[in-house]
């Protein structure tokens, strides 16, 4: 009979540290979405195909390139004025990303002093 692998190690070894990077388990393919595992939990600018810009944080993603983003909001700038409407948890299904689909938010611009 042959010998079986031992089972995986149990306890601190097997859970992850925090702040250690998060790595797709070996033998995982994500040809398409390989390079949204370092955006996991950041807040990113998401531009879908109609025009819509979101930002959130990236909660979870699939090998579709379909997100689950967290305290979302749909931004509007027009005029150098920016408004941005929540919209909470949000899926967005990969097929409705824009070409560049992911990048970090602008910074936002300072606000103006208050009159005395």
């Amino acid at each position: 009979m042959a010998q079986q692998p031992p089972p995986p190690p149990l306890g601190a070894a097997a859970t992850p540290q925090p702040g250690a990077p998060q790595t797709p388990p070996v033998g995982l393919s994500l040809p398409g979405a390989a390079s949204l595992v370092e955006q996991l939990d950041k807040r990113l600018l998401v531009v879908l195909r109609d025009g819509r810009h979101l930002v959130g944080v990236m909660r979870s993603f699939d090998q579709f390139s379909n997100m689950v983003l967290e305290d979302t909001h749909e931004r509007h700038v027009s005029g150098g004025l920016k408004h941005e409407l929540p919209l909470g948890l949000y899926i967005v299904r990969g097929g409705e990303l824009g070409p560049q689909h992911h990048s970090p938010p602008p910074p936002l611009p300072p606000l103006p002093p208050l009159p005395p």
